[in-house]
This record gives C-alpha cells, structure tokens and sequence, in this order.
C-alpha cells in the first residue's frame, strides 16, 4: 500500500489547522451557529488525526479495501460534504415553508388593515354629517 508522502500529510496538517481557524472565527464573529460549526470541528480534528498519526490511516485504508490512503481522504471530504448539502437542503425547505406562513400572514394583517382604516374613514364621513 502507497503512503503519503511528508508533502501530503504536511498540506493536510496546514488545511486542518486553517479550517479550525476560520470556522473559530466565524463563531467568534457570530457568522456560524454553533452546531455547524461542531461539525467542521470534528472534521477538522479528523482529518489532523489521520494525518499526524498515518497509521490510523492506513489500518482504516486496509480494513476498507482501499489502495492508497488518500482515497479514504476523499472518501471521508465526500460523506461529508454530501451530508451537508443534505442538512443545508433541509434547512432551506424549512425556511421555505416558514416563508411562505409569514407571507400569508402579512397578506392578512394587510387585508385587515385596509378594512380598519376604510372602516374608520367611513365612520368619519358618517360622523361628520
């Protein structure tokens, strides 16, 4: 089985860490919920765990038939990146939904806003005759 060589696990070393550094600030700044940002957490640490202790890697590549550990690297950004298209996707069908109530909503208060001040014109009219 091919290892990777300093040059990979170095870069992945570097990517791990900009990744905690940038999903900390974004949590700092309040520009990512904290669930998201657990999730980037984990997956940070895992990659910097497969990557300082290639091993770890290895032994994951072997017990699921892969030839190069890389291919696990990719394997794991791919169920990853899948599972957050899916819980963004979710996401967005809720705020849809939640959208299309408000909108409703604020046709009605409209609506009823109208009749309120038509109705007070009205009475107006008919107070002043």
């Amino acid at each position: 089985m091919l290892e990777l060589t300093l040059h990979q696990r170095i870069v992945g070393i570097a990517g791990s860490v900009v990744l905690l550094a940038v999903v900390l600030y974004l949590l700092v700044r309040r520009k990512m919920l904290e669930g998201f940002g657990i999730v980037w957490f984990v997956a940070a640490f895992g990659n910097l765990a497969l990557m300082l202790f290639p091993r770890l890697l290895r032994a994951f590549a072997t017990s699921l038939g892969a030839k190069t550990p890389t291919t696990i690297v990719f394997l794991m950004a791919i169920f990853l990146l899948v599972g957050a298209c899916l819980h963004l996707s979710a996401i967005c069908s809720n705020l849809r939904k939640q959208v299309a109530t408000l909108a409703v909503e604020i046709a009605l208060q409209s609506e009823a806003s109208k009749r309120g001040h038509a109705g007070s014109a009205s009475a107006e009219r008919d107070s002043q005759e």
